[in-house]
């Protein structure tokens, strides 16, 4: 199975759970790493962020930490299993972003933004990484679907909160134009908002 598909898989199992630490107060994510696990994952970002994906190495990792590769393997079945908990990590904290941005809206206009600027944020910062990849499972377009489902149920959230729930009937269509609108970035953020303020403030 690969590392997108696993992601997949576990979603709402891990997004649930995510949630759930959250759900009284907005906080920092409580996992405890020991130093060694740190030291991986930081030496990890490092090299996805400055390297890219596909030269992606646990030795080179390995030799960053002063540690022997078979330590890594302590923590983490394979390199596929480290670039998703980084991956992963980036995206609940973009999914965060958003809801945190939804709740404190007081415009319906700043929780469309919100959605928009968060999926930008990760993608500039996985950029480089993902240039290597035309096409591939790493890819935006790969995983189409699933981030208009993500997109969509918070898109209904927004309309809910701002009494909207009529407009829910076209929550696929509006999850299909934010998506397009957050990878296209030659479309302005004025634009964006002046599109929404021309749907839902007639």
């Amino acid at each position: 199975m690969s590392i997108i598909n696993e992601i997949i898989v576990n979603f709402h199992k891990w997004y649930i759970m995510f949630m759930n630490i959250f759900n009284k107060k907005w906080g920092t994510m409580p996992k405890i790493l020991d130093q060694v696990e740190n030291k991986i994952l930081e030496a990890a970002k490092k090299q996805i962020f400055e390297e890219g994906i596909i030269d992606f190495s646990l030795r080179t990792i390995a030799k960053e930490c002063d540690i022997a590769v078979s330590t890594i393997y302590n923590y983490y079945k394979n390199k596929e299993k480290l670039i998703e908990t980084i991956i992963l990590e980036d995206w609940f904290a973009a999914l965060y972003k958003m809801d945190v941005g939804i709740e404190n809206a007081s415009l319906i206009e700043e929780g469309f933004l919100v959605i928009c600027t968060s999926i930008r944020d990760f993608i500039a910062k996985y950029n480089k990484a993902w240039s290597q990849f035309h096409g591939s499972i790493y890819s935006i377009a790969s995983r189409h679907q699933l981030l208009l489902d993500q997109i969509k149920v918070r898109i209904e959230r927004i309309l809910e909160k701002f009494e909207y729930e009529e407009d829910k009937k076209m929550s696929n269509i509006l999850a299909e134009c934010v998506l397009a609108c957050s990878t296209h970035v030659e479309i302005s953020e004025t634009e964006y908002l002046y599109c929404i303020h021309r749907l839902f403030n007639k």
